[in-house]
């Protein structure tokens, strides 16, 4: 092989829009962990989600094949076939010794544990056995539900209770929340190791809700204080039909500007928790002398509306749902070692001027630290496999990002794509192509479509899709979503 393979450690938080990197709230920085390896490493800035659901995103991550494709396009009911190898068993066929920690979202048959023997598997299973454990009575989650109808591909409607933005205090210490645990386990696999190389995959279930937030990020970003962005209570104009009746839309009628901001005030404190727990892990990682020869991945599985055009949650393509926080930090690589300078102390790093509907991203200048090309949530793997010195099989649609890894910017991309086909049931369907520019929204079975210069209207609030002095724009993306429908056989994105 040449030279010994870097370890692996990979972290991912659930719901994390891409604007809380650098975000400064109420006077505090969100993501003070995140932002240190961020200085250390190189942003992603315009990563995209191969879905805004949790499971299909997770699959398709760890696949490297978008969820038409495997199959896996809703929460429930569907697991990839064997054929379908997942990032997992690469890096254990290459000896790498396993390690989950967190939330179990991939969905293949056979599972996970049946494909991989891993040396160290904590789920949320054992976190509800510590739970029973210490007799602590957790807060009922049907009292942070609201309905919400979802409509089938045969026009039927299917009635579920989802998390709602009511708000809440976690009535324990920190230390027994979930992710809080999952961190414990992590450090606790880390300061174990007898082996390696080693690949560590922590999945933390925060921010998503219920807004439950233990002290003392509960208060730490006072409602009152939130600078709430452009776009939320905000719709586009004009907005396709179908999108009032999806279930993101449901869940933010009635919600006031002050019920928003309890829900931002609640989601930042969940973000501020899970980066707590990165830093926790990292300072570990670093005592064990391993921060030198481990690849660090920070990513999101997909972001959340938190109000942005009317709407709660994810399930639509919107920047605030579809764009996440990537960051990688490689041995060897990284901002430090290509020239960029790190930040003065308690300076966030450089991040992109353009925050989601006017966050507040403090800025330094770029460099080679951050990525602004389009990349999407398939590349991950073939760029793991290349970090790992494995060879990428012929077939998968990512490319690696190790050129990026090292400071190339290399040729734009035409467009990047996002799909999604319901959560509980197969119904409405969106489809959407990300340009450097421009991003076209396609509402599967004629129910509108969507233009935006991101540009220029970084808020998404004026939809161009009807105006002729952008109708080569659209054509263009259409076709792009064509070429792509036919080569990965998308039979619905409309085009088939």
């Amino acid at each position: 092989m040449g030279r010994e393979r870097p370890n692996m450690l990979f972290l991912m938080s659930d719901q994390q829009r891409a604007d809380s990197l650098g975000m400064v709230q109420a006077g505090v920085e969100v993501t003070p962990a995140l932002n240190r390896l961020a200085a250390e490493g190189v942003v992603f800035t315009r990563a995209y989600s191969a879905c805004p659901l949790c499971v299909p995103a997770r699959t398709a991550i760890a696949t490297g094949f978008s969820p038409h494709v495997t199959g896996v396009v809703l929460n429930q009911g569907f697991a990839a076939p064997e054929r379908f190898r997942v990032l997992h068993q690469f890096l254990a066929e290459a000896g790498y010794h396993l390690g989950h920690v967190g939330i179990d979202e991939v969905r293949t048959q056979p599972t996970l544990q049946k494909r991989v023997r891993f040396a160290t598997w904590y789920s949320d299973s054992d976190y509800q056995e510590y739970v029973r454990r210490k007799g602590l009575l957790l807060p009922e989650p049907s009292s942070y539900r609201r309905q919400g109808g979802e409509y089938a591909a045969d026009g039927s409607i299917d009635f579920r209770q989802y998390a709602s933005t009511r708000t809440g205090v976690f009535p324990y210490a920190r230390e027994d929340f979930r992710d809080w645990q999952f961190a414990d386990a992590a450090c606790a696999f880390l300061e174990g190791l007898s082996a390696r190389p080693f690949a560590l995959f922590v999945d933390f279930f925060a921010p998503h809700p219920p807004l439950v937030v233990p002290e003392p990020y509960a208060h730490l970003f006072p409602a009152e204080r939130i600078d709430l962005p452009a776009n939320v209570g905000k719709r586009a104009v004009p907005e396709p039909p179908a999108l009032r009746r999806g279930v993101p839309a449901q869940l933010a009628e009635g919600v006031s500007e002050g019920d928003w901001r309890a829900a931002w005030a609640a989601h930042l404190g969940l973000v501020r928790l899970v980066d707590d727990c990165v830093g926790r892990i990292l300072k570990v990682l670093e005592e064990c002398g391993h921060a030198g020869d481990t690849v660090v991945l920070f990513t999101s599985d997909h972001g959340d509306h938190l109000g942005a055009h009317c709407l709660y949650q994810k399930m639509e393509m919107y920047e605030e749902a579809i764009r996440t926080p990537l960051v990688i930090r490689a041995p060897g690589g990284g901002a430090a070692s290509l020239g960029v300078l790190p930040p003065a102390s308690g300076e966030p790093p450089a991040l992109p001027a353009e925050a989601l509907g006017g966050a507040k991203i403090p800025q330094r200048g770029a460099g080679r630290g951050r990525h602004d090309g389009l990349v999407s949530h398939l590349d991950l793997l073939p760029t793991v496999l290349e970090l790992a010195g494995l060879a990428v099989p012929d077939g998968f649609p990512g490319k690696s990002l190790c050129g990026a890894l090292s400071g190339g910017t290399g040729r734009q991309r035409e467009a990047v794509f996002s799909t999604y086909d319901g959560n509980f049931v197969v119904g409405d369907a969106r489809r959407c192509a990300i340009g450097p520019r421009f991003k076209y929204v396609w509402y599967v079975g004629g129910g509108g479509e969507e233009l935006y210069d991101l540009e220029r209207d970084p808020g998404e609030l004026v939809n161009l899709a009807a105006q002729p002095a952008f109708a080569e724009e659209k054509a263009r993306l259409g076709a792009l979503g064509r070429q792509w429908a036919e080569a990965t056989g998308d039979q619905r994105s409309g085009f088939l």
